[in-house]
């Protein structure tokens, strides 16, 4: 992903995320989460991290034609990858 995030601007970058996220047809809620842990301490003025798959946590609301689905994304350490799945499906839902 590359884009730079420090503790001064990751709260910003997951509302932009999540921003951007909800302009997608049928998305009807997300939330997006970097791992606070994976950011360092700034050793210089023009210091930060590179955004990358393990430092996200997703969760997202889809609805289409009556059916709604929570998915995600998160770090899969066993396969080092930033794993996206169904988390349930939800039918007849308005």
């Amino acid at each position: 992903m590359g884009v730079p995030v420090s503790a001064e601007n990751v709260e910003t970058l997951e509302k932009a995320m999540e921003a951007g996220s909800r302009a997608q047809p049928y998305v009807e809620d997300v939330s997006v989460r970097i791992d606070r842990s994976k950011l360092k301490k700034k050793v210089g003025q023009y210091d930060y991290v590179s955004l990358t798959g393990d430092m996200l946590d997703v969760t997202i609301r889809i609805a289409y034609k009556g059916t709604k689905l929570d998915a995600g994304m998160k770090f899969a350490k066993e396969m080092n990858y930033p794993l996206m799945f169904i988390k349930h499906v939800l039918h007849g839902q308005d």
